[in-house]
């Protein structure tokens, strides 16, 4: 971790590790980190008493569940070995204070809140709790908010939008795709890597700096009794969307496409009172039922889940596979059927289009159960 970083995102950082240590305040200390202290202060008693090493006895997280194996197997009479991570703390004393951010990856991932709580306590959101919202439901809030239509203009007052692409795009081998993407990508058994290449979109980060008296002046309009907070104004809010692979399976004159995406991520200034701005949203008398009820039941300011809105004016099914929900959603035409699935697993948001190779219910489901089992 070098200087410079540490400088840019020295802000950041001491605001999440503010939270973290109101967040476990309650939580018992741990045995193995408090073993990790006594194990540093065998390496250097004195520097200990002296104060010179970081206590990791004041760390207290909770250790409920097992970690995987990190000191070598000792006989009895055999001196005790720091494990490497003690070695490293012990090498870095003077520079722990700025690794904070390393320290809260390492204690989250060891304890039972696990790595999902961290996205939320470091004020980023993952979008992997599909949500159906009906389109018509949408375009009833946006003209609702803009009456004299949705013009750029009225849109723009709202706040400062940019819009950025990433430089990965085109088409790739299907080896080089999980190396290069940096995640395992699902390849249906009867695709043809020889005669095909997937075609990869690239990533895209939208940013949105809110004008709050204008947002506020809109919600007021429209009925809302809570507003949001001034502290909002012109702080950055950005959704991150990775780069997208989209394959075409074909089989003679018949085919099906798959795309495959890390799910979205939502980014907000730690300053930003999520907690407040969110039960504006809650209250706001446009928003439907079933979104707040989906806002209320993912807990995102614990889990750091948000809900993925899922934007279709199609009858939709939501089904099991295994533990997966899988949203099934057909739309009919005077010649046929065209089905189609989408799933989250893994980090990554999946879409099933069955065009006309998959061409009834049965058939769809079996080729999603073959994707999710691989």
């Amino acid at each position: 971790m070098t200087e410079s970083f540490v400088r840019k995102n020295s802000g950041p950082t001491d605001a999440a590790w503010e939270k973290l240590q109101q967040r476990l305040a309650s939580e018992p200390k741990s045995l193995r980190w408090e073993q990790w202290a006594k194990e540093a202060d065998k390496l250097n008693p004195s520097a200990a008493e002296a104060g010179e090493t970081e206590s990791l006895q004041s760390i207290a997280i909770s250790d409920s569940r097992s970690l995987p194996v990190l000191e070598p197997e000792k006989t009895a009479g055999e001196t005790p070995k720091a494990h490497p991570f003690v070695r490293w703390i012990k090498r870095r004393r003077k520079r722990v204070a700025v690794s904070a951010a390393v320290l809260i990856l390492a204690a989250f991932l060891s304890t039972p809140i696990g790595n999902e709580a961290l996205a939320s306590i470091l004020n980023k959101f993952r979008m992997q709790e599909m949500t159906v919202v009906q389109e018509n439901d949408l375009m009833y809030l946006l003209n609702s908010a803009f009456p004299e239509g949705q013009t750029k203009e009225s849109i723009n007052k709202l706040g400062a939008f940019t819009n950025t692409s990433g430089k990965i795009g085109g088409t790739f081998e299907v080896g080089k795709l999980s190396q290069m993407l940096g995640r395992s990508i699902v390849i249906p058994q009867d695709y043809d890597a020889k005669s095909d290449r997937p075609y990869v979109s690239p990533s895209n980060t939208l940013t949105l700096k809110l004008n709050v008296d204008e947002v506020n002046r809109v919600m007021s309009r429209l009925g809302a009794k809570q507003m949001l907070p001034e502290s909002v104004d012109g702080k950055a809010i950005t959704l991150e969307a990775g780069e997208k692979v989209h394959l075409n399976v074909r089989n003679g004159e018949r085919s099906y496409s798959l795309t495959q995406q890390p799910i979205p991520v939502v980014s907000v200034d730690p300053s930003i009172p999520v907690a407040e701005a969110l039960q504006a949203v809650l209250q706001f008398p446009l928003l439907p039922d079933y979104l707040k009820q989906s806002l209320q039941n993912v807990d995102l300011l614990t889990t750091g889940n948000v809900p993925l809105p899922i934007i279709t004016n199609r009858p939709t099914e939501k089904v099991k596979v295994g533990s997966t929900d899988v949203l099934i959603m057909v739309e009919s035409t005077d010649k046929r059927n065209y089905y189609n699935a989408m799933w989250v697993k893994q980090g990554q948001l999946f879409e099933l289009y069955g065009d006309n190779a998959l061409t009834d219910r049965e058939a769809l489901l079996g080729k999603v159960k073959e994707l999710i089992g691989s």
